[in-house]
């Protein structure tokens, strides 16, 4: 029997991914009313998110755009790692660059894509002995091609690892 102004939950399960989204999409047409449309995630992704929501509401009052997606901040368009307990989780990224160019290395998307990971491996460097790649808050290690063919324009081969530097007592290459 219903009691009197008592909130109940329901749960609705779709059939379809594209009815979950229509009605996903349209909670702000409940403003005003006694309902709300709020999506179920597993305990451990709840947990992420808690964590995260302090930093997003940081963010928001540095005026910056923040917002979570499942169990990812994104702040400006990046996302945002959450250190569960102290740490644990080290994020690696693995990626044939085609060329670490110099275009590249001064690009923010680019920056900010490395800047997401605690260890980037980057691949077919195309660097040499001398060259410059630092990158701010990493420790960085230059494997270059040591022969290259004789008559060979530019470098070739190579791999680029960036460490981050409050990683760097952890790691050994």
């Amino acid at each position: 029997m219903p009691i009197h102004g008592k909130v109940r939950n329901i749960v609705a399960k779709f059939t379809f991914f594209k009815d979950r989204e229509m009605v996903r999409k349209r909670w702000k047409e409940l403003d005003g009313t006694a309902y709300r449309v709020f999506e179920q995630f597993p305990p451990e992704v709840m947990s992420k998110r808690r964590q995260l929501v302090v930093k997003m509401k940081e963010a928001r009052r540095l005026g910056k755009r923040a917002y979570l997606a499942y169990d990812t901040l994104y702040v400006d368009g990046t996302p945002v790692r959450a250190r569960v307990n102290g740490g644990g989780e080290v994020s690696i990224l693995s990626w044939n660059v085609n060329g670490l160019t110099e275009s590249k290395q001064l690009s923010s998307n680019f920056v900010n894509i490395l800047s997401s990971y605690d260890v980037c491996f980057l691949f077919e460097s195309w660097k040499s002995s001398s060259s410059n790649i630092d990158l701010s808050g990493y420790l960085s290690f230059n494997f270059f091609r040591k022969f290259q063919h004789r008559k060979a324009r530019r470098n070739s081969g190579g791999i680029v690892v960036y460490i981050k530097e409050e990683l760097a007592g952890g790691i050994t290459i």
